[in-house]
């Protein structure tokens, strides 16, 4: 379980951790979000750092140009010599039914749920079934706190690793300035930045 300070680095970071995964291991990868566009920012990570170095650049399998690939972000799998791959689907809230139908079809070794707050609770079992048949499966939750559901319930769960970063941890990072955080705290609202920059769940949600 991970939720940080929005713009920390968590969706890079992973992207990272999913490539080292896929160029080492065989093992099936599924990032699944809210929208198509959440789904592709860690898969458009995953497509950067394969240009890193070049032994990953050798570790895919890819018919066309590194340059179309290098530009496609909108690619939703990538596949490599190790017979792993990385694919996204969407669990569109508004689309709940039949994206639900659809998720129901696949299964994975390692479920990386970004965004994990922003998808309703029905969906997010049907995400859960995915690993349940899996030997030492991997579930991955990430996001901010927006709303007390599944992505609340899991940080109360023994079963997680948990990984909290807040706006004090960030900063003493040196991950954010405290000049920033004084402008934020004046652009934003208190619900926002508790949300956003404090990494607390509200009551009845945002």
């Amino acid at each position: 379980l991970i939720r940080t300070t929005t713009q920390y680095g968590k969706s890079d970071v992973t992207s990272m951790a999913l490539l080292k995964i896929a160029t080492t291991r065989n093992e099936k990868i599924l990032i699944v979000a809210p929208s198509a566009k959440q789904a592709s920012i860690i898969m458009g990570n995953v497509i950067d750092h394969i240009f890193d170095h070049q032994y990953f650049v050798g570790m895919i399998t890819y018919d066309g140009s590194l340059d179309r690939l290098r530009n496609e972000k909108s690619k939703t799998r990538i596949t490599f010599r190790t017979g792993s791959e990385i694919f996204i689907l969407t669990a569109e809230a508004h689309t709940v039914s039949q994206e639900g139908k659809n998720l129901m079809g696949f299964g994975a070794t390692i479920v990386v749920v970004d965004e994990s707050s922003l998808i309703p609770d029905e969906m997010f079992e049907k995400i859960l079934r995915m690993v349940g048949g899996v030997e030492n499966g991997k579930l991955i939750q990430l996001g901010n706190p927006f709303e007390k559901n599944h992505f609340h319930k899991a940080f109360q769960s023994k079963r997680y690793t948990k990984l909290v970063v807040n706006d004090v941890e960030a900063l003493k990072e040196g991950r954010l300035t405290e000049r920033f955080l004084e402008e934020v705290l004046e652009e934003l609202s208190p619900l926002a930045y508790m949300i956003q920059y404090k990494c607390l769940f509200p009551d009845g949600g945002a």
